[in-house]
């Protein structure tokens, strides 16, 4: 029961999701585009990074409020439509700055924050999906954990010896949904900067091919 609960939240949050988009970018070809296409009143144009540095150095929320409330430069509040509301500027925004964020998940972060690894590693990745988008995931820090699930302790453990184990870094060494994310080693080095980590390249090569892990 509570597995299907968790798939059903899944849907709803994805659906949720897939409709502030579609209305993100409703907004934006219809109002945003108009004037940051052809730079009227000083719109930064799709491209022009050095016009939108100073606007986007605030991050998210600056350039929300800035659509709300209008710039000094020409922006009339709202782009000229007073019948929009708070979220739909929202979504127009994310809509056009969300190609350009991309997020690195560290998986000793993840267990110690209390996403499960071990036991519901598909709705972890599911809320992921639904959350950050799969594509936004550039980078993965492959660290075990010193301590459990929850801990809110970043305690980082040498691959398949701590209580996140092996099979995550298994799953994620062999599924092609991770193929194409870099992967960073984090743990500990012992003596000296290269045997554990030649040690922990090996061990992972191993996942990959499905071999036992040295």
């Amino acid at each position: 029961m509570k597995t299907l609960l968790c798939a059903l939240l899944a849907l709803v949050a994805t659906g949720a999701a897939a409709q502030g988009a579609a209305a993100g970018k409703a907004v934006y070809d219809s109002t945003c585009a108009v004037c940051h296409a052809a730079g009227i009143v000083g719109a930064p144009k799709p491209g022009d990074a050095a016009a939108w540095a100073p606007r986007v150095k605030g991050g998210l929320d600056a350039l929300v409020r800035s659509a709300i409330k209008g710039t000094t430069t020409g922006m009339p509040p709202r782009g000229g439509r007073p019948d929009l509301s708070d979220a739909q500027l929202r979504a127009a925004i994310d809509r056009s700055v969300r190609h350009r964020v991309g997020f690195c998940a560290d998986t000793c972060h993840l267990y110690a924050a209390g996403y499960d690894l071990v036991r519901d590693f598909e709705g972890v990745w599911r809320n992921w999906d639904a959350t950050c988008g799969r594509a936004h995931l550039r980078c993965l820090h492959l660290n075990d954990s010193k301590t459990p699930l929850g801990s809110r302790r970043d305690r980082h453990e040498l691959i398949g010896e701590g209580t996140l184990g092996a099979a995550p870094f298994r799953r994620i060494m062999r599924e092609p949904r991770f193929a194409n994310v870099i992967k960073i080693l984090e743990t500990p080095k012992g003596d000296d900067e290269f045997t554990q980590d030649r040690r922990m390249l090996r061990r992972l090569r191993a996942y990959a091919r499905g071999r036992p892990a040295r």
